[in-house]
């Protein structure tokens, strides 16, 4: 999915390795932590980019894809240069 170090996605279902791998997404290439914290709704993006960089996952200077989804087939991409 292009030059990013990191996808930082919405948390949503336990199907987030599968809708990754279907868009060529290597599982050390993004966060997954469905199965420690759930569906954490609207704030799972913020709360993936504050883990990650606490956990050292990202750094400055990485870019990371954000990514939003929402009911029916909505997704939200936001390329981020930390």
């Amino acid at each position: 999915m292009g030059d990013v170090e990191y996808n930082i996605p919405h948390q949503a279902s336990r199907a987030l390795p599968l809708v990754m791998e279907k868009l060529g997404v290597a599982e050390n290439q993004y966060l997954n932590l469905v199965t420690d914290y759930g569906n954490m709704v609207s704030v799972s993006v913020p709360f993936g980019l504050a883990y990650s960089l606490d956990h050292g996952l990202v750094k400055e200077g990485d870019t990371v894809y954000l990514m939003g989804t929402a009911a029916g087939m909505t997704v939200n991409m936001l390329a981020l240069k930390l």
